[in-house]
């Protein structure tokens, strides 16, 4: 079997001493898992380069089994470019779809909406908004979708004036009074996120806050390790911060 798609390279581990196990996003078959063999080779990468994180390529990929070989890749268009919390905002989409993503279920507009996000980041345009949006998007497109405008037991509208906590698996149910954290909202934020507003910082936040949530309960215990490295990273920044004053 004969597979030629668009991609984008999500996770590549080492295999054997010359090659790569590689897990591909394609536009038109979803998500597949390649053996790119002897890619990891100085011959090889002569040849056709190196698989990068966050380029697109056009992918033949071949192969009876579920586990295809990428024959050929080459790359389309320029080269993106982003370094700082920027990368770290990249690897977490690829680590949320190497998670999420079924084998072989075609997600056209994740894929787009991907791609167009990858494109902002390197433009150094504000990105948070259209992250937030990407990540509502990919619970809907893969089954999980968010109800915020009405309450799962009664059905009663979402009201602004009240609070409400979100139960993950179910949704929105009213409560007297909310905590600033945890899984804790005011209608106001609900409908907010609802409506997409999330030029507004607080709608952003609160955004922020629940969609963490929702994806560590799909999740089921595994560990976001971007997360991990950009904490690292911000703790590095304040470090060197801190010695830079005790200089002065």
């Amino acid at each position: 079997m004969q597979i030629e798609s668009d991609g984008f390279i999500l996770h590549t581990r080492p295999y054997k001493e010359t090659s790569f196990l590689v897990d591909v996003f394609s536009k038109d078959h979803g998500r597949i898992k390649c053996i790119a063999k002897g890619y990891r080779s100085s011959s090889r990468k002569k040849i056709s380069g190196k698989l990068s994180l966050f380029m697109e390529y056009q992918f033949l990929l071949r192969g009876k089994g579920e586990l295809k070989v990428i024959s050929s890749s080459e790359e389309i268009g320029d080269a993106v470019h982003f370094g700082g919390e920027r990368l770290f905002v990249g690897l977490y989409l690829n680590e949320l779809l190497f998670h999420f993503l079924a084998d072989y279920d075609p997600c056209a507009k994740i894929y787009v909406k991907y791609h167009e996000l990858l494109k902002l980041l390197q433009s150094g345009n504000s990105y948070s908004p259209i992250l937030r949006r990407f990540e509502l998007l990919m619970l809907d497109e893969l089954g999980y979708g968010l109800v915020l405008d009405s309450e799962y037991e009664s059905g009663q509208p979402v009201l602004m004036s009240k609070n409400y906590k979100y139960i993950f698996g179910l949704g929105v149910t009213s409560i007297l009074n909310r905590s600033e954290e945890g899984n804790f909202f005011s209608g106001e934020e609900l409908l907010g996120i609802y409506n997409n507003e999330f030029n507004d910082l607080l709608i952003d936040r609160a955004a922020r806050r629940l969609l963490r949530g929702v994806f560590d309960f799909y999740l089921e215990g595994k560990q976001m390790n971007s997360r991990e490295l950009y904490r690292q990273y911000l703790e590095g920044i304040r470090n060197n911060a801190s010695n830079v004053r005790s200089i002065k």
